[in-house]
């Protein structure tokens, strides 16, 4: 992976931007008007994307994004322009995150928003104890503890307040902690200091990098000694369970050391894997009564530095979206209605069903791209519609293909919300025939950008939608458990899917990804390489 560029200094940006302003001057005029912000972000972002060989300019014209989308509470898009301008730039994510999670609680409503925006803040302060940014603890505090007045579930109410208590423990021990730290500047051995910072290094932030050297020389003979076990590492005479009996014992016996289970964690870790007999059981039975005591993430993360997790998968509580097979991760918990039969290789919807619908195993996020591959298997009764339910920013809409019509015509189209006549729909498309043949193999893929909806069929364009995809939505008659997942479906419709993948435009490490045409594509190196572990 390339090496992330330095962030432009403010003169250079502000320089950048007058000249983008001069070079786009209409482009900057209608996004300065109400109507005109959320195209302009749009083209903010696109036109970031191509400017890579002027890394100012790309670096400025993300920031626009940032700034004019958060104003907008176009909290998806905020968080996609973060994960992009990360991957190319070093810049601090942790404030950037922390203005999309000030939003985010804000504009959170239901029950599962203000259950994402736990975890957020969970993630955020996780984050903040480990890497000492002690100024925003008590800030991410207040949240917790506001959110869990409202969150669903006994759990997160109670893991929200927990950490929320300690959150503000933190606060009033980093006091002593910091006058700690000034008399190590003037004396860097000091046995009294080095104890205290030591502490609070190891035990609350988890960092045993620099914590460990400064318990080497605490006014602590247990930790001191245990420290400079720890810094040596295993031997012939000490192995690794050694080392994390010595820590753990201390934690048991010293509930201001409780830390220490975490460190005792690693070492067991490493112990188990060349233990056996009663050694084993031994190691197994305390590692089994650590992940019982549920310790912060930043004391059970391996010694590894703490890291952030994508803006996306903050905001929507998903994974980062890879190229993926999605009748290969069908499992037979998979939701769908009466109708549908799952077979080695494709699915079967009778077509006698009504409003047959499959729910996907996943939930893609952002922009991304679907192939689904049908065929009529059979024109008896009627031939009814294939339907594509797909998530946007807001919510879900459908594409229709081979809806029948009272003129006995057959329709393809978009729903569209707010329309008085069918008629009116600006995607609609009729045929005196079926799109779809009985035993013709047809490819549909639909790219699903911020502001555009294209849907092809075999390569060749069928539906298009340009503009607020708000206005697109779904049905009830066809909805799903899941109003973030994308499912197939049909009404009275005898078809086979025998194809369906879903994959982002651009890869997590900044690749662009070929334009899904067919759902075989997946298979391709391309997208192989391009796959998060696991899948």
């Amino acid at each position: 992976m390339p090496a992330k560029r330095p962030q432009p200094s403010a003169e250079e940006q502000q320089k950048s931007l007058a000249e983008l302003r001069s070079l786009y001057k209409t482009e900057f005029d209608k996004g300065s008007k109400a109507d005109g912000r959320p195209a302009f972000v749009t083209f903010l972002l696109e036109t970031a994307r191509k400017l890579r060989t002027d890394p100012v300019a790309q670096f400025v014209l993300y920031r626009e994004a940032y700034q004019k989308a958060l104003a907008l509470d176009d909290l998806f898009t905020v968080a996609e322009v973060i994960d992009e301008l990360e991957r190319t730039f070093d810049i601090d994510g942790y404030v950037f995150r922390m203005n999309l999670l000030t939003s985010a609680v804000k504009a959170a409503k239901g029950p599962e928003e203000r259950l994402t925006c736990v975890h957020f803040v969970l993630h955020m302060a996780d984050y903040a104890q480990a890497t000492a940014r002690i100024e925003d603890l008590g800030r991410l505090a207040g949240m917790a503890e506001n959110l869990a007045r409202t969150v669903p579930g006994k759990d997160a109410k109670a893991q929200a307040n927990a950490r929320a208590t300690e959150l503000r423990r933190t606060v009033e021990e980093f006091a002593p902690v910091s006058a700690a730290r000034q008399r190590l500047v003037a004396d860097a051995a000091d046995p009294a200091a080095s104890l205290i910072d030591g502490k609070f290094r190891c035990f609350v932030q988890g960092d045993w990098t620099h914590g460990l050297p400064l318990l080497t020389q605490a006014d602590h003979a247990a930790l001191a000694a245990a420290a400079k076990q720890d810094l040596a590492g295993p031997t012939d005479a000490v192995k690794p369970a050694a080392i994390g009996d010595a820590w753990f014992d201390m934690a048991a016996v010293d509930p201001a050391l409780a830390g220490a289970y975490g460190r005792a964690q690693y070492w067991y870790q490493q112990a188990a894997q060349n233990l056996d007999g009663l050694d084993k059981v031994k190691v197994e039975k305390r590692l089994e009564q650590i992940a019982a005591m549920k310790l912060p993430a930043q004391l059970t993360a391996k010694g590894d530095a703490a890291t952030l997790a994508s803006a996306r998968s903050l905001l929507t509580r998903t994974k980062p979206l890879s190229p993926t097979d999605v009748l290969a991760a069908i499992t037979p918990e998979s939701f769908r209605t009466q109708g549908w039969t799952v077979r080695s290789n494709s699915l079967r919807a009778d077509n006698n069903a009504f409003f047959a619908r499959f729910q996907a195993p996943l939930n893609p996020t952002g922009e991304y791209q679907v192939a689904v591959q049908a065929v009529r298997y059979t024109s008896s009764p009627p031939c009814g519609p294939l339907v594509i339910g797909l998530p946007h920013w807001q919510s879900q809409f459908l594409v229709m293909i081979d809806v029948p019509t009272a003129n006995k015509q057959y329709a393809s189209f978009l729903t569209i919300s707010g329309l008085r006549r069918p008629e009116d729909n600006p995607t609609l498309k009729t045929s005196n025939f079926t799109w779809l043949d009985v035993g013709r193999y047809r490819t549909i893929s639909c790219a699903v950008r911020r502001r555009e909806i294209v849907v092809r069929l075999d390569g060749q364009p069928l539906l298009e939608f340009k503009g607020d995809v708000s206005k697109l939505y779904l049905p009830k008659d066809w909805a799903v458990p899941d109003a973030r997942a994308m499912f197939v479906g049909t009404h009275q419709g005898g078809l086979d899917i025998h194809g369906w993948a879903v994959a982002p435009f651009v890869a997590e490490d900044g690749t662009e990804l070929p334009l899904l045409t067919d759902p075989q594509q997946i298979r391709n190196r391309t997208f192989l390489m391009n796959r998060l572990p696991g899948q």
